[in-house]
């Protein structure tokens, strides 16, 4: 017998770490949709079924079937999860003898090659567990009885090993089907995201539509010149990140960096006289929710995407990530490291930290500036001044790889006090082209 044993979605009730950053609301919906995949689940299973849920009401008409459909529906009482578990195991014993297999709403990527291979497995085993990533179980089945669960650590990443010890303490043999995931976070919901986007199942695919709606979409915008390698790796780099689209502004055509990005399903075009306006260019090109400045030689975490796509939800008007250079060594890579990261919290951050804004928000600003250098500094003191608004521009916990290839050409200390020495003059109102002209010569 297949037995979904879930809570009955209500309103401020459960997920509540979810709710944190979805707010009540969408945490109901998202709530209802895992509840209706449980009972489509049951729908699918070839054998008897059960739900132990904790209200009579149906959900709604989207419910997939209608109650009498099941073998048995019981109502779950008071206690914890382990009690909960064997007073309904106990009313199931009632009328049904055979292996017993438990399910939770919260689980969508179980399969049915999961259940066909829970079903085999008790064939051999007394027991058989689906361990979650996170250290707890996605599903729990039993050929007989089980052991005394109330004083097992329900909810804790020590639950499946723990309930693994408590049945060959009374010498039931336990069984494993292949690790899988719950649904705890909102990360986890951003992997569901991509998870569930080539699952065939019905139930799924309406829920992997919610969950695309849900957060948002990020366009990445890369201004180009003479990047040719460093590009490629970067397109290469990015296919393995959730990007929704990607632009790429050259300085000038060049057939071989246009059929790469033909290759890469990336839009390419030409054109602007700066950096600065290139990454307009490339801004006004994107039609996602969230614009995402790179430099070509940035090297981003693969959940790079879906941390920005988490920090706009929590309700920032954008942001930046903290600088860390890519494969070196040198006694002096952690102190600029530091030094960089502290001018960025309290000043200014520039490109080469991965500058990322609603699409929203930046059409309501100066947007990047056209000026050939320090072309992003005035549209980073007007998302700062939306921190009173209540979308606060703030920095990712997260780490963006840039390459050293020109502190290494220029010299540690010397390509800092020049570039240090240029800012400087900026603030005192020097002129932006003479800097740029300063700044190329110190580049070898």
């Amino acid at each position: 017998m297949l037995v979904l044993f879930a809570r009955y979605p209500e309103r401020g009730v459960g997920k509540r770490r979810i709710a944190k950053d979805l707010g009540d609301p969408e945490t109901y919906l998202l709530s209802k949709h895992l509840y209706i995949n449980g009972w489509f689940d049951l729908l699918r299973w070839p054998g008897p079924t059960a739900v132990a849920t904790t209200s009579e009401e149906p959900l709604d008409e989207s419910t997939p079937f209608k109650v009498n459909r099941l073998d048995r529906f019981l109502l779950q009482e008071d206690g914890n999860l382990g009690e909960r578990i064997k007073k309904v195991e106990q009313e199931l014993r009632e009328e049904h003898f055979g292996p017993l297999i438990f399910i939770g709403s919260d689980a969508p990527e179980l399969t049915n090659s999961h259940l066909a291979a829970t079903r085999k497995l008790l064939k051999e085993y007394d027991v058989v567990l689906g361990p979650a990533a996170d250290g707890g179980v996605t599903l729990m089945a039993v050929k007989e009885s089980w052991p005394p669960l109330h004083d097992l650590p329900w909810g804790t990443d020590q639950l499946c090993d723990s309930l693994k010890r408590r049945c060959e303490a009374y010498d039931l043999d336990v069984g494993f089907i292949s690790d899988s995931y719950d649904t705890d976070d909102c990360y986890d919901l951003l992997r569901l995201r991509n998870s569930l986007a080539e699952d065939a199942r019905p139930d799924r695919k309406s829920l992997h539509h919610f969950l695309s709606q849900l957060f948002p979409t990020v366009g990445v915008v890369i201004p180009a010149r003479n990047d040719h390698l460093e590009l490629a790796r970067l397109i290469e780099h990015l296919q393995q990140l959730t990007i929704d689209n990607i632009v790429v502004v050259d300085s000038t055509f060049d057939p071989l960096t246009a059929q790469r990005c033909r290759k890469h399903g990336v839009q390419y075009t030409h054109g602007g006289t700066s950096r600065g306006e290139r990454m307009d260019i490339g801004a006004k090109l994107i039609e996602d929710d969230i614009i995402w400045f790179l430099h070509a030689d940035a090297r981003p975490d693969k959940s790079a995407a879906d941390e920005i796509r988490l920090h706009i939800k929590r309700g920032h008007s954008g942001g930046w990530f903290r600088f860390r250079f890519e494969s070196t060594h040198h006694p002096l890579k952690k102190a600029l490291e530091v030094c960089i990261n502290w001018r960025a919290k309290h000043g200014i951050p520039y490109g080469d930290q991965g500058l990322f804004v609603r699409r929203k928000t930046y059409k309501k600003t100066c947007g990047i500036s056209h000026q050939p250098l320090f072309e992003e500094v005035q549209l980073v003191k007007e998302l700062r001044k939306r921190n009173r608004l209540g979308m606060p521009f703030k920095a990712l916990d997260m780490t963006l790889g840039v390459s050293d290839r020109r502190w290494q050409a220029d010299g540690w200390i010397k390509r800092t006090l020049h570039n240090r020495w240029l800012a400087l003059q900026y603030i005192f109102g020097a002129d932006p082209d003479d800097l740029a002209a300063k700044y190329r010569g110190n580049k070898k």
